[in-house]
């Protein structure tokens, strides 16, 4: 059976290792030739491996393609690249740490959060053409507006006595009054400025505005500024961040009929026009937060997150000009003693900072 096993054998390294042995027994056999299959075996894969080129890839370059095989076809999900799979040990992201979702094992490009997050009702914009605002931005997504009878929960807003719905809605990115209103009582009272966005329904849809001006609100002896837009058509819509400003809740246990009956008033702001009579009344309501002194949050630690496996490191520190070092070192002792700073003998981790006075040239 010995004889027989030997000559059986379709390796040749195997068969010619085998009649080397001097009188072998049957298990002896068998186990030198899996030993010998097995190192064959891993040889080969070994050989595979060293015909995988590495090419760096920066700004502006592009991956080596000149290993041709049939190993292009395949793509990884975790980098991104052709040429092998995930399950690769040596694929670059297998231990990286995603950007966007902080979670390890892929790259930022093939975040499948992003992606999903990025096709859900929006606007891709060429970064070159998109124009940042303000707090806007070309894009912007907000709720349908359309010719439909407004639903939902809706208060009004008063202007010299004329009322129009206003529906409220926590999705809302910008406040918008309909057309209607704005001819029947805004018109020729209130300068529009030409739109410096392009915002957009939920589903996609352009929605056209004729312009903008500087509005104050007023809701409940509580006020808020910012933007109001004039819309073609639809109704008007009033942004989260004016709800959240003018203290505008919707309580669940209570009709929001009940709870939106206050009156909202729309003004135009005068750049010229200064009310000292609401900054005093500002100033005596809250005396803490116009106080000369530096607040102080008590019973609070901010914890900073760092990436697991992140090396400590210090960076050389800048040079500070002659002219302000001076009061470079007065502003430090003030900070100082204020408590907002203190002093340590030696740190792990060190970014410094530019120093450079303000615009005013005082500070």
């Amino acid at each position: 059976m010995r004889d027989q096993f030997m000559l059986g054998c379709k390796m040749d390294k195997v068969r010619d290792e085998l009649w080397l042995l001097d009188d072998p027994h049957l298990d002896e056999v068998i186990l030198l030739a899996k030993r010998i299959e097995h190192s064959v075996k891993c040889v080969e894969a070994m050989k595979k491996q060293e015909y995988k080129e590495v090419s760096v890839v920066g700004k502006d370059s592009r991956p080596n393609n000149s290993f041709q095989g049939s190993v292009n076809n395949k793509r990884c999900f975790r980098c991104g690249k052709e040429g092998h799979f995930a399950n690769d040990k040596l694929c670059p992201a297998s231990k990286a740490y995603c950007s966007y979702c902080k979670k390890k094992g892929h790259f930022f490009a093939v975040c499948n959060q992003r992606k999903f997050k990025k096709s859900v009702n929006s606007i891709d914009n060429d970064p070159d053409e998109t124009q940042r605002v303000g707090d806007f931005q070309c894009g912007q997504i907000v709720l349908q507006i359309s010719d439909c009878e407004v639903k939902g929960p809706v208060d009004y807003v008063l202007e010299e006595g004329a009322r129009t719905l206003m529906l409220f809605d926590s999705g809302a990115k910008i406040t918008i009054i309909s057309n209607q209103f704005y001819q029947e009582h805004l018109e020729g009272k209130v300068q529009l400025s030409k739109p410096d966005i392009r915002p957009c329904a939920y589903g996609g849809e352009p929605i056209e505005l004729h312009g903008y001006f500087l509005g104050l609100l007023e809701y409940a002896q509580r006020f808020a500024t910012g933007k109001v837009y004039v819309s073609k058509k639809g109704d008007s819509i009033i942004s989260w961040w004016h709800q959240r400003d003018l203290g505008v809740m919707l309580d669940p246990n209570i009709s929001p009929s009940i709870v939106l009956k206050e009156l909202l008033c729309v003004r135009e702001i005068n750049n010229n026009e200064v009310n000292p009579d609401f900054i005093s009344t500002l100033r005596r309501d809250f005396r803490n937060l116009f106080s000369d002194k530096i607040g102080c949050m008590q019973g609070y630690s901010h914890k900073i997150k760092l990436f697991p496996g992140s090396v400590p490191f210090c960076s050389k520190v800048r040079s500070v000009p002659f002219s302000i070092r001076d009061d470079l070192q007065i502003e430090l002792m003030k900070l100082k003693e204020q408590g907002i700073i203190e002093e340590v003998e030696s740190t792990e981790r060190l970014a410094p900072i530019v120093i450079a006075r303000k615009a005013n040239g005082l500070d």
